[in-house]
């Protein structure tokens, strides 16, 4: 019985908890003016910045390569000795 009771009351505060966090992020949006459908999460944002930094690193060591290739001196055919 106690566990249940003890459950029941962290349920309740993540609920209190979960409601202030999102009537504090209200008042700053409508504080500032901002619409909250223009705005993004860290996760989302940190998310697209890594993509475009491997996007980056990748077109960098492509291009690498190619300049690589390039710089290559074509090989002479072999001779044979005998």
């Amino acid at each position: 019985m106690h566990l249940q009771l003890h459950l029941w009351m962290i349920l309740f505060a993540i609920i209190v908890q979960l409601s202030v966090s999102f009537l504090f992020e209200m008042t700053i949006y409508q504080t500032f003016g901002i619409d909250p459908k223009d705005t993004t999460t860290l996760e989302g944002y940190l998310q697209e910045y890594f993509s475009r930094i491997m996007k980056k690193l990748k077109e960098i060591d492509y291009e690498k390569n190619k300049k690589k290739k390039k710089k290559k001196k074509p090989t002479k055919p072999y001779r044979n000795q005998f």
